[in-house]
Formats: C-alpha cells, structure tokens, sequence
C-alpha cells in the first residue's frame, strides 16, 4: 500500500490553498474601487447618524443643564422658589442662554403652577401656566413616582403645541414637593430636521417608537396636524410614502462598521426606486425610545452596490472552497492523531483489556507512529501482569512522582491466608497450584479493588491490602470491613461450586488493623515499591494469625483490632475477644471477630 510523506502532502495543501488564495486576491483588487466607494458609503452612514445625534443633544442637552443648575441652585438654597420675582428673573436668564427651550414651568405643591417663556421675540412671565390642570396633575403625579433627578416625561400637547418636556421634583421650602418642567417645542425640533442644508439629498426625521412621527419635514410645514386628540402623527398616515415603509425592509447586513457604532442601516423599496434609511436608537429622552435617521435615494450608490455584493459573492465562494478543502484535509490528518489521543488516554489509566491496535495509514510519518504505538501498547500489556494496575492507575490519576517521600498517615491493613494451604496443595502438580493460588487470588482481590482497597502484594498463600490516605478515602476502616464482608460472600459462593466439583473447601483467616503507618515510595533507587509498613502491618498479619486459635474450622474467620472497631459505624456490630496475646508484642491487642 502506497504511503505518503507528510511534507508531500503539507506541500499539496498549501499549493490549492494559495492557488483559492491568489485566485480571492485577484477577485478582490479588481474590485477595490468599488469596495472603497462601498466603505466610503459605510463610513459616511456612521458620521451621518452622529451627526444626527450632535443635532438632537444640540436641542435637548441644554434642557437637562438648565434643569440641573436649577434645581441644583434651589437645594442649595441659592434661589428661593416661593419668591416668584427674583426666580423668574434666574429662570429668564437661564433661558436667554438656551434659545433651543421654548418655557420652563414651575409647579406649587397646592399644583398651582407659573412658567416663564419666549414670545413675540422676548422672554415673558406669565403668572398661570398656559397647560390645563389635568394635564398639571397627570405630570405632577408621573414625577412623583420617579426616583430623584431630572428626566423626560411624556409628551404633552398644550396650546395647539406638542410638547417635550424635562421634568424634576424639588423640595418646597414650606414643605411639600414642587416640580420644574422644561419644555421644547416639538415644531422646532422639526424645523432644525427639516435644514437640508445639513445632509444635503438625504431627508431627516424623528420616529417616536416605531410607529408615530417626532419630527419631519411635513411637521415644519403642517404644525396644525398634531392637536390634542393626535399629539402625534402616526408613520402610517405620514404623507411620506418612503418612511412609512422603512420597518417593511431587509436590514443593512454589510454594514459592519455601523452596526458596531449602533447605528441600523436598512433597505426598502416603494413602488419608485429603493432607498437607504440610517437609524440610530436611543432612549436617553423618556420611556419610549427614538430612532433618529435619515434617508437618500439609492440610485446613485446602486450599481456600485450590487457590485460589490457581487464581488463579494466571489469572494464567499472561493473562500468556502478553501474552508472545504481545509475541512477535508484537516480531518484526515486529525483522525489518526484523535485515534492515538484516545488509545493513549486507555493507556494513561492502564486500560489495556479493551485497547484496539492503531490501524495503519497511508501517511508514512503517522503509519510508523501507529507501529511504534502499537508496539508499546503489546510491551505495557505484557508489563502491567507484573504490576498493580489499580494502584499505579490511582498514582497516575493524582500525578505520580517518584521523588517524592512516603508520608506518615493513618491506614487499615487487611491480611489473609488460606488454612491448610500446604496439605491442600501437596498432591497438586506446580501448574495446579499456581491456578489455585490465581483463581484464589483473584476472587479475594475483587472484593478488594469494589471496596477502593490497593492489593499491596501476594506472599505465598497471603494476601495483603490496605486503604490509606491519599490513595483511599478517610473511611478505610468502613472500606476495609465491606471488603471483608465481600470476601466471606465470594469464599462462599466459590466453596459451594467446588463442592459441587467434589473439591475440598478452601478456609481463610483475615486479619484488620488501623493505625499509623508510612505509605509512599520504598525501596532502591532502580527499584521502587509504592507500599505501605510500620508495626500496623504486622499486627494486622498477626492478627490473622491468632485467628488458628479461635475457630480453626471456620470457613472464612474474620478478626479485628480494636482500634478498627472504633472507627467504625456504631451499626458495625462483632464479638470481642478481649485482650489478645500478639506474637512479638509486649502490649495486648484487644480483638474483635466479625
């Protein structure tokens, strides 16, 4: 089977790769005139909403400063506002240098109310404001709610006028709570919208949500059309047939550069030609939000357009042709990779059973890392019958170094031995008595491995394991007592298909100690035991030991120490033995059989 190199196969991806990418640089300079009309028309959308916007705070900013320092000044108690001269004259000087406001109102808490306003070229006291008491109430009841501080309200018509209005609560000095209302004529606001001297070709407006008229053009013309029943025309009735559809258009995608600045580009077409709309959204001036916009005939920047979404067209293709051809190379070179990931994971926790070789590849450099990994995998497999897996498994799992020292920690030890076990054995050939010893061995083992114990070692017929910190959780007493339990079900179920087969029964003594012991890394530096000794070992083993001289007969005797029982659950229950003789101890050991 032919192989290939990888370098040959590198070579013919970046070969089809800049042949799409040379081929996507042609595309693209043949049209960068019309790309830079396209980013000129990108850009100039951008600077029309802010300037836009520079128009509307050019308006409405001087209501909130003036609103500010007033109420500021009143807090402060730098003006009275019960001294109706001397605030009017403060209220009349502010106004002078905020030609934008139209009247600023002040409202008593008994909601009586004055307001100081333009007229006939000069600024006029007018000792009753011209607003009906109902529509008093209303925005005295609005304002009341409101958390302190300036903020617009709704609009409201007054006088054959629709209204914007800056409201802010203050404290009134004989008590109680008064209002100042800063109004701007909304037939103003549509006058300065209505200057096509600003954007020349493009006619701007004001969209109060998106379905009634702020300002326009035809406001400026035709004030009378806004009354106390329609304070605001509604876009559907708008003699402008190209506003009224701007929300039945598509959305100006391509206008990256806009959309990041949070300006709204759409497209929309009457029965005429199509037309741009820039909107720009802000709800800075009350509860309902503005769009602010403006909108051209497209005609003039149409063919540039659609060229470029035709080059851009193009461009897409050949770019989805090299995310294809990346895609497919990609997962070729990526699956034997993921393969060798996956196999080398089962290998990392020693999951051999189920280890698949590595299949071959047509790539040389991955075929020979499938051999060699597959070799690997044969020599770990022979390896890992020499060793404990699970425990080598637990060692990986928390980051294994063999530099580091044993540590001195509590553990519970568990010893067995099979009674009898040479004259069980002495009539058996030496394979016999390895697959005994194996099939033994095994059985006591699960029961070890389900309760998270670690099989230290096999010496002869014995078995020891122990559970300890940080290897095993704290509960290694409770573990190693199930374990246990585990053993003398499994030793049962096993003599009982022995029996069957006319085979003698096999009896063992364990032995369970908890105490001190030291666990880590033992042994010569070319040789290395993660083990478990001290004097708990030994008494565990001795343990088991003492077991000949309580019930020899016994098919699985289980015994242990004192210092075993008390860390067990109170629902543990067992027999004690009372102080035991311990070879090679001075000191009793008190032992319990479970």
């Amino acid at each position: 089977m032919a192989r290939w190199p990888i370098a040959r196969l590198l070579a013919v991806v970046l070969a089809g790769m800049v042949a799409v990418t040379a081929a996507a640089v042609l595309a693209l300079t043949w049209g960068a005139s019309l790309r830079n009309t396209f980013d000129f028309l990108n850009q100039r959308t951008v600077d029309l909403a802010a300037d836009l916007m520079v128009t509307v705070d050019t308006q409405l900013l001087p209501a909130e400063y003036l609103a500010a320092e007033t109420i500021a000044a009143i807090q402060q108690g730098v003006v009275d506002p019960t001294d109706q001269t001397a605030f009017s004259n403060r209220l009349m000087g502010g106004l002078s240098g905020a030609p934008q406001v139209r009247a600023i109102a002040v409202v008593k808490p008994d909601l009586t109310s004055w307001s100081v306003h333009w007229g006939e070229g000069r600024l006029m006291l007018e000792t009753v404001s011209r607003a009906s008491q109902e529509t008093i109430t209303k925005a005295f009841i609005d304002a009341a709610k409101r958390p302190p501080g300036p903020f617009w309200g709704e609009l409201v018509h007054v006088q054959n006028s629709t209204l914007i209005n800056l409201r802010a609560t203050f404290d009134w000095p004989a008590g109680g709570k008064g209002m100042l209302v800063v109004v701007i004529s909304l037939h103003e606001l549509s006058g300065i919208f209505a200057d096509q001297n600003r954007n020349p070709g493009w006619t701007s407006f004001i969209l109060y949500g998106r379905s009634q008229v702020l300002a326009h053009p035809y406001l400026r013309e035709k004030p009378e059309v806004l009354t106390q029943s329609q304070p605001l025309l509604p876009l559907s009735i708008l003699p402008d047939p190209v506003l009224r559809v701007v929300w039945d258009g598509d959305t100006g995608d391509q206008f990256g550069k806009a959309a990041e600045t949070g300006t709204e580009v759409r497209f929309a077409s009457t029965d005429g030609p199509s037309h741009i709309y820039v909107l720009k959204k802000t709800e800075r001036f009350g509860d309902v939000p503005w769009y602010v916009g403006a909108y051209t005939d497209l005609s003039m920047v149409n063919d540039e357009y659609e060229r470029s979404i035709r080059s851009g067209l193009v461009s897409l293709v050949l770019v989805a042709l090299a995310i294809v051809v990346a895609i497919i190379v990609g997962h070729r070179l990526a699956r034997p990779l993921r393969r060798t990931a996956i196999a080398a994971t089962q290998i990392g926790r020693l999951q051999l059973e189920g280890l698949e070789p590595l299949p071959g590849s047509r790539v040389w450099e991955f075929d020979q890392q499938a051999t060699a990994f597959n070799q690997m995998a044969e020599g770990l497999r022979a390896f890992s019958t020499y060793v404990p897996k699970q425990l080598v498994g637990l060692l990986a799992a928390r980051g294994f170094r063999a530099d580091l020292p044993p540590i001195s920690t509590e553990a519970t030890i568990l010893f067995t031995d099979i009674v009898g076990f040479t004259t069980q054995t002495e009539h058996l050939s030496a394979e016999d008595t390895a697959a005994f010893l194996n099939h033994y061995f095994s059985v006591l083992g699960d029961a070890v491995h389900e309760e998270g114990g670690i099989v230290d070692k096999y010496i002869g017929d014995s078995l020891m394991a122990f559970w300890a910190p940080p290897l095993s959780d704290q509960d290694g007493a409770a573990r190693a007592m199930a374990a246990a339990r585990k053993i003398t079900e499994h030793l049962a179920i096993d003599n009982k298909a022995r029996g069957t087969a006319g085979l003698a029964p096999v009896r063992i003594r364990v032995g369970i100690h908890t105490g001190p012991a030291l666990v880590g890394n033992i042994g010569a530096a070319g040789r290395m035991n993660y083990t478990i000794v001290d004097d708990t070992v030994n008494v565990a083993q001795r343990l088991q030991e003492y077991g000949r001289n309580v019930n020899s007969a016994a098919e699985c005797l289980v015994l242990a120490s004192g210092e075993t029982m008390s860390s067990l659950p109170m629902e543990v229950r067992g027999t004690s033995l009372g102080p035991l003789p311990i070879r090679g101890r001075e000191a009793d050991i008190i032992g319990w059989r479970i």
